[in-house]
């Protein structure tokens, strides 16, 4: 459940939005680079919504309690959306 809010809530935050635009235009310049999983071009864009998310609200356990695996999904959801949205165009 909180995979989705921050997901939704990057969506509504515009700082975040061009964070995360920033990263897709990153990709399609510089390709998929590295040997690392690709969610983790994403890691930087979970921390700072993260930052946003905890600065914004004051009920933020669920948070604090994130998992690893979360952190995972959360990724791999900009991943995918990026991905579809090539495919799309």
């Amino acid at each position: 459940m909180i995979v989705t809010e921050l997901i939704s809530f990057v969506e509504n935050n515009p700082q975040l939005k061009e964070n995360k635009n920033n990263i897709y235009s990153n990709i399609n310049t510089c390709g998929w680079f590295g040997t690392e999983p690709f969610y983790y071009r994403f890691y930087t864009l979970f921390e700072a919504t993260r930052k946003h998310y905890i600065n914004e609200n004051i009920s933020c356990g669920s948070l604090i309690r994130i998992t690893s695996n979360e952190i995972k999904n959360f990724c791999q959801h900009f991943v995918n959306e990026y991905e579809l949205n090539i495919k799309i165009n």
